[in-house]
């Protein structure tokens, strides 16, 4: 299964592609898309913008949830059944925070300004913070360290998995 965004300037469609048949789920503004993935058993999609986060149903194409956000999402991903990973910002500060599907609850996971984080299994949450450092964390123990230290740059862009 696939999901794709196709761009025509700031709109854009999305796009689901499964065993060569491919269907077009919504229109919608790519200027505020801040993340989309997919339910860890894929039958939910994640569209996420600066404020609000969409659940959609994907048997049907129907829009199951909406989630508005007090504070200002930068990313989000799920990588948990129950749990969203969201970089968001409150008080000008951003850190890694789950939102919990079941509680309704914000659960914060750094207590370091994040740039931008992934969780590498259920245990370890991988995060670039804005002293360019990759810490890994084991969010259950509440245990980090450093895994690389970067020199001063730009931007970062990065991916991960548990190996």
């Amino acid at each position: 299964m696939c999901i794709r965004v196709k761009n025509k300037g700031n709109h854009g469609s999305i796009w689901h592609y499964d065993e060569g048949v491919r269907r077009k789920l919504l229109d919608i503004s790519t200027l505020r898309i801040r993340g989309i993935a997919l339910s860890p058993d894929d039958s939910q999609l994640l569209v996420a913008t600066k404020k609000q986060l969409y659940i959609y149903d994907l048997s049907n194409l129907t829009l199951k949830e909406t989630i508005n956000l007090a504070g200002t999402l930068k990313g989000a991903s799920w990588p948990q059944d129950e749990n969203i990973l969201l970089t968001y910002a409150q008080s000008l500060k951003t850190y890694a925070w789950f939102y919990n599907l079941d509680d309704k609850k914000l659960i914060k996971l750094t207590d370091v300004p994040t740039d931008q984080a992934k969780l590498i299994n259920d245990d370890y949450l991988l995060f670039f913070n804005k002293d360019f450092q990759f810490i890994k964390k084991n969010i259950k123990t509440g245990e980090s360290s450093i895994i690389i230290q970067f020199e001063k740059m730009s931007e970062v862009d990065w991916d991960a998995d548990e190996n």
